[in-house]
């Protein structure tokens, strides 16, 4: 018997690669992970953008539809998007462009 001497413990290459490979597969796959994630939070706020402007929308429309039955709103209107007036109004509009 030999005195002195301490038994080590050799672990096969083969189990030790094994081990770097299955800790860099982690280490990959949680990056891609969290850039998935930070990409889905971009989606999110985006479509909670898109989300509250279609409520905005809506509640505008909204408006508009309590209003509708109003005949000065009716001829503002008629006045400021389909360029109409009454029959006796004379309208000027300034062409210089200043």
């Amino acid at each position: 018997m030999k005195k002195g001497r301490v038994p080590r413990s050799h672990s096969n290459p083969l189990v030790r690669l094994g081990i770097y490979v299955f800790a860099a597969y982690i280490a990959v796959s949680l990056i891609t992970l969290q850039m998935q994630i930070n990409q889905k939070k971009l989606e999110l706020k985006e479509i909670e953008a898109q989300s509250k402007a279609a409520y905005q929308q809506q509640e505008e429309l909204r408006r508009q539809l309590e209003l509708g039955d109003d005949g000065e709103h009716i001829a503002r209107i008629a006045r400021d998007k389909l360029d109409m007036g009454y029959a006796d109004e004379h309208v000027y509009r300034d062409v210089s462009g200043s």
